[in-house]
């Protein structure tokens, strides 16, 4: 999905709690984002636009509609409403490549998705497994549906996070700034689990 996927705008919750899990200036925080939460960020996101990276299927692919989203251990399970804008697919034919132009569709899939977290380069991974519905009757969505299912099953969609902005107080004549750096997203029953490392600046405040 897209660089602004929907879980980007998890980050920026400010009604989750936290808990200091170990003493020390390595503490970690571990932020809970239950999944109602998630249900009603995810919903004021959309449409989202998936990213192209295939050759045999062009035009603009979005989600616009997310439901039945359920958190287990490590994998999460939804039900999409994905729309195709101006879709067109490529083909050879006797040697020869054939654009043919199939127009705007509108499909339904069930989705499950595992997720990983490179801590290094601060990017969130899902790897979508798709799987359409009851086929429509329409020949047309049908075909375009098949080829999603072959352009996203099984590769991870690499989603960068944004650096968190600082929170910045004030105690007495210092001014304190804490930033967050993500350690590591993890999926749990109910909930998507976040665990951050603060680093805490005092600056002397001017007078």
């Amino acid at each position: 999905m897209t660089k602004s996927f929907l879980f980007i705008s998890l980050f920026l919750l400010a009604t989750m709690s936290s808990v200091w899990s170990a003493p020390g200036t390595k503490t970690t925080i571990t932020m809970s984002i239950p999944e109602a939460v998630l249900v009603d960020t995810i919903k004021k996101s959309l449409p989202v636009q998936l990213p192209q990276t295939s050759e045999t299927l062009k035009g603009v692919i979005a989600i616009n509609r997310i439901d039945n989203l359920n958190l287990e251990k490590q994998i999460l399970s939804a039900h999409l409403l994905v729309t195709g804008t101006d879709m067109q697919v490529n083909t050879q034919i006797a040697g020869h490549q054939i654009a043919l132009k199939v127009g705007n569709v509108q499909l339904d899939f069930n989705l499950t998705a595992r997720i990983r977290f490179d801590e290094s380069t601060q990017t969130l991974f899902i790897l979508p497994q798709l799987t359409e519905l009851a086929p429509d009757g329409n020949q047309k969505s049908n075909e375009i549906g098949a080829l999603l299912l072959s352009v996203f099953n099984g590769k991870e969609i690499p989603i960068v996070i944004n650096k968190l902005q600082p929170i910045i107080t004030n105690t007495g004549n210092r001014q304190l700034a804490i930033n967050m750096h993500v350690k590591d997203i993890v999926i749990e029953p109910d909930a998507l689990v976040l665990s951050l490392l603060p680093d805490i600046k005092a600056i002397k405040a001017s007078k």
